[in-house]
């Protein structure tokens, strides 16, 4: 997919969009935190244990990880439709970290 691929607005309500396709199915509020704060952090990877810590503050280490994985898992479910083979590129991840790809995606408040 040439150009962006994604295009976040967090200016207000969070809106994202693949080209003209605007992404809905985000099933809990936590998808949507992490996708934005992978899109506003995404000059360099972030740790998966500082991610669910973030997320899940008072739960205890395996299961903050466990749901950041469930999490990661539904973001791609609602990437994947609309950019196919994109969303991996799109979101590039490790058994450590994950990372937003920023050459792949427009964002709001990181342009302003």
């Amino acid at each position: 997919m040439a150009g962006d691929a994604l295009t976040l607005e967090l200016f207000g309500p969070l809106r994202a969009a693949a080209g003209s396709v605007a992404l809905t199915g985000f099933r809990t509020e936590k998808v949507r935190a992490l996708l934005a704060y992978l899109a506003v952090e995404s000059d360099r990877p972030q740790q998966r244990t500082s991610l669910a810590t973030l997320l899940w503050p008072d739960m205890p280490d395996d299961i903050a990880l466990r749901n950041l994985r469930k999490t990661l898992h539904r973001l791609h479910g609602v990437l994947t439709p609309a950019l196919g083979s994109a969303a991996d590129r799109l979101l590039p991840s490790s058994r450590q970290t994950i990372q937003l790809a920023a050459a792949m995606c427009r964002v709001d408040v990181v342009s302003f």
